[in-house]
């Protein structure tokens, strides 16, 4: 998750009322975009929070197949 992808987020979803963001660490959330979140979205979660209370933190991983190799790093920015 980028801010560009928060902010699309955000835009697109006015009535958004819950958000996790947790383990999301590329998210700069400093000034206006920490602030509208906070503001906006009532169950928020930030992604240094605490997933204690995550209900799939144990959860057996089924597939191993997809690695780093596969995620498109960038991608966000081919579509402008």
């Amino acid at each position: 998750m980028t801010n560009e992808g928060l902010k699309a987020i955000l835009e697109g979803c006015p009535n958004l009322e819950s958000l996790d963001l947790r383990y999301c660490f590329n998210l700069r959330l400093f000034e206006d975009l920490g602030k509208l979140c906070s503001e906006r979205i009532k169950d928020l979660k930030l992604p240094h929070d605490s997933i204690d209370d995550y209900k799939f933190r144990d959860t057996e991983i089924i597939s191993d197949e997809a690695s780093d190799d596969d995620y498109v790093y960038g991608f966000s920015d081919c579509l402008g």
